[in-house]
């Protein structure tokens, strides 16, 4: 069921802020470096870039294929789960996601985009739906087995292990731009430990 007279403030939010903070950046990038995940200055204590690397992003390509996922998949759970949820659910995945950057890619000094919490959000949409039905079900629609869709993020992850491009952009513009694949795992990692204790979470499920 729709909750069609809830409005998705805090997806809107969100997107609208992605959208000035990368003209922002485009004009003046010290906006950028304020922002950006940096692992020189999260070691010296500037701890917002846990959460703040994950809004900023390095071209319009990078954007478009990044936001255009996130507007989705937010909304979805906005929508459906309220925004308290979702904004808890963004923190525990971005978060986690920035500290596995620390602690496994110490080779990785800058990082910015919201792809890594796109993979958490799919992760939990899929087994919240699974968890009442094992088919993924929009708007009333069966499609596919919900558990695939997360195969197949972890199969895009090894892939991405293997040879540091994502299927979506090896071939775009954005080809000289190294996947943090440390940062998706993270994030379906979490949200498979969410989903596993989402009754305490969730009061409904989705459907």
């Amino acid at each position: 069921m729709w909750h069609t007279r809830r409005v998705p403030w805090l997806t809107l939010l969100l997107v609208a802020a992605m959208f000035i903070l990368f003209g922002l950046t485009q004009y003046d990038d010290s906006t950028l470096r304020v922002m950006w995940y940096s692992r020189t200055h999260l070691l010296t204590g500037e701890a917002w870039r846990l959460v703040t690397g994950h809004l900023v992003h390095f071209s319009i390509e990078h954007l478009a294929g990044n936001l255009l996922a996130f507007a989705a998949l937010a909304w979805l759970i906005e929508l459906q789960q309220g925004s308290r949820l979702l904004g808890m659910l963004l923190l525990f995945l971005a978060i986690p996601a920035s500290v596995m950057m620390l602690l496994l890619a110490p080779e990785l000094h800058y990082y910015g985009g919201i792809s890594s919490i796109n993979y958490g959000l799919l992760t939990w949409i899929c087994l919240t739906h699974g968890a009442v039905k094992q088919n993924f079900v929009v708007a009333g629609w069966r499609l596919f087995p919900a558990n695939l869709v997360v195969v197949g993020l972890i199969v895009h992850i090894g892939f991405q292990y293997a040879t540091a491009r994502s299927l979506f952009s090896a071939a775009s513009a954005d080809a000289a731009i190294v996947v943090a694949w440390q940062t998706h795992l993270a994030c379906t990692i979490a949200a498979l430990m969410l989903a596993a204790a989402g009754k305490y979470l969730v009061r409904r499920p989705l459907a």
